[in-house]
């Protein structure tokens, strides 16, 4: 269980640093600090912590890592009473994977639940991937009458380099080719984005979807220039694979951690979206490819395990 959590720390970026309290798992989130203490309900002493020294773990552990830092308190129990102090309320990202590994070493921990107010805040952590999501639908609904995708900014090369409307290598993302077309693609980018938005931040992530669709986009249009097609291309599917791109490179980054990050299903899953784009007529392959190599790329220059959001 402690190892586990140590685990999630280390992919979300948090560095142990040394205090007189003990090792406290410290990053920089928005040039603030941010702390996870942890210990068994157990002193040294044999004693168990009681609710005011808690509390007080806080305010000293900010004597050591920053006056204005915040800091999470985990005490463990082996009996089923784990609980935490989150009194800046700045850890809702760790809350759900944190009580997953309370969960399962102990079935009956019913402690391990994230504090009642915070239940019904979740979309805070995944606000990029729902924004993101509602514009792909509204565009979808709003060009969805139209025979014409071409006029809603549609890619093709000759638009984009001859005609100079660079604009469509990004318009192009957040249009697609009829209901079945949207549906797949949302799906799969809200199963990984969901995964990567707490890792990354919202900025970074955001910055690694629109620049992973940018490099499908360019990627496509220079393919299809050089073959001499003139194809019209649309979807997200670039950006997404971009996503996938950046969740390999996470993986090889934390290749001790794959359990934690369910690394065997994202790779079943990199395989599973490959292999159907090769074996599908009327894919763009270029822009899942490009989408792919940039998301990768990118996020060897966005994902730091020494740095926060």
């Amino acid at each position: 269980m402690y190892q586990r959590i140590l685990n999630l720390l280390n992919i979300r970026g948090y560095q142990k640093e040394m205090t007189p309290l003990g090792p406290c798992y410290v990053k920089e989130d928005w040039g603030r600090k941010k702390g996870v203490f942890i210990a068994y309900e157990h002193k040294p002493d044999g004693s168990l912590y009681t609710t005011e020294e808690t509390g007080s773990l806080n305010e000293e552990l900010k004597q050591y890592i920053g006056p204005k830092a915040s800091v999470l308190v985990l005490i463990l129990s082996e009996q089923g009473r784990s609980t935490w102090t989150d009194p800046d309320r700045a850890f809702e990202e760790l809350y759900d994977p944190v009580c997953m590994i309370l969960s399962a070493s102990d079935s009956k921990d019913r402690s391990s639940a994230p504090p009642e107010e915070f239940r019904f805040r979740k979309l805070k952590d995944y606000q990029a991937t729902a924004v993101i999501l509602t514009i792909n639908i509204f565009m979808y609904l709003w060009s969805a009458a139209s025979t014409e995708i071409l006029n809603w900014g549609a890619l093709t090369w000759m638009h984009a380099f001859k005609q100079g409307e660079l604009y469509r290598l990004v318009t192009s993302n957040f249009l697609h080719n009829g209901f079945d077309h949207l549906f797949n693609n949302m799906i799969v980018f809200v199963l990984i984005g969901s995964r990567l938005e707490p890792i990354f931040g919202r900025a970074r992530y955001v910055a690694l979807y629109m620049g992973a669709g940018l490099c499908g986009s360019i990627v496509s249009a220079v393919y299809y220039m050089n073959m001499g097609e003139m194809v019209a291309s649309v979807g997200a599917s670039g950006a997404i694979f971009g996503l996938i791109g950046a969740m390999l490179w996470i993986l090889i980054k934390n290749r001790g951690y794959q359990k934690e990050f369910y690394g065997g299903g994202v790779a079943l899953m990199i395989a599973g979206s490959l292999y159907h784009g090769f074996s599908t007529m009327g894919v763009d392959n270029a822009a899942h490819i490009g989408g792919c190599i940039g998301g990768f790329l990118l996020a060897i220059l966005l994902y730091r395990q020494d740095r926060g959001k």
